[in-house]
């Protein structure tokens, strides 16, 4: 008995181990068959969905970039408010005033919209949406707000001119660094520009009547003269040197 099972077992054993080893031949064409079918539907399943999404992210990436170039020209326009935010690129930089640069921000202003809408606002989803609705209604009122020339003359108020805006940059900028001590110099030195372009927006509105009221002015002169001191070392603009740090060369 053992010796008949030892001598059939390996042919049992060799009849099994072909049947898994050599398909049919005969049924190699139609698998084949049935796998390049299935991939093809997949594929063609899988390419809408592809499009679809290219298409989806286009508008987005369009609308970032719109987000972008606002929220640069807005830094630029008051780059105090992107140093107290911690935006660095621009601690450098004091407003600019001049009536060229007013003309190209409203071009920007402009064309932005014109992109706005052209952009596919369906394809948008979530806090895009919201954030496309909130833009187009800024650069609407933006460029409602440019047949309004006769206020480009009110540079000078309470919240914001000349006056105030070298010691608010005293106040919040980060002195840490060297190069934090480098970036007030410039604005110090950047402070003459100001001044004059805040003239040339001011001589129109004299002409025109659009000018703060006096009592206004008279508190921003008063501001203003609050910094004409016969030593230097006691302008309040020259508070961040006295307390530089001793590691700073």
């Amino acid at each position: 008995m053992a010796v008949t099972v030892a001598t059939r077992w390996p042919r049992a054993a060799s009849r099994h181990s072909s049947n898994r080893s050599e398909p049919d031949p005969g049924r190699l064409p139609y698998m084949a068959r049935r796998r390049a079918i299935l991939l093809a539907v997949l594929i063609m399943l899988g390419i809408p969905n592809v499009h679809a999404q290219t298409q989806d992210a286009a508008p987005a990436a369009q609308l970032k970039a719109l987000l972008d170039e606002d929220l640069d020209a807005t830094l630029r326009r008051n780059p105090i408010a992107a140093t107290v935010r911690g935006v660095p690129g621009y601690n450098h930089l004091l407003p600019d005033l001049s009536l060229a640069t007013l003309e190209r921000e409203r071009a920007r202003e402009r064309h932005a919209l014109e992109r706005l809408r052209a952009l596919d606002a369906k394809a948008l989803h979530g806090q895009d949406r919201i954030s496309y609705a909130l833009l187009v209604d800024k650069m609407e009122l933006a460029v409602e707000a440019q047949q309004f020339t006769d206020a480009d003359a009110l540079v000078l108020t309470t919240l914001g001119g000349l006056h105030n805006v070298l010691p608010r940059a005293a106040q919040v900028t980060p002195f840490r660094t060297a190069e934090d001590y480098r970036d007030y110099i410039k604005r110090i030195r950047a402070a003459p520009k100001v001044a004059e372009d805040t003239i040339a927006r001011l001589k129109p509105g004299m002409v025109s009547g659009w000018m703060s009221t006096k009592p206004v002015l008279d508190r921003i002169v008063a501001a203003i003269d609050a910094h004409l001191v016969e030593n230097a070392e006691q302008s309040a603009l020259m508070s961040p040197f006295a307390h530089m740090p001793e590691d700073i060369p």
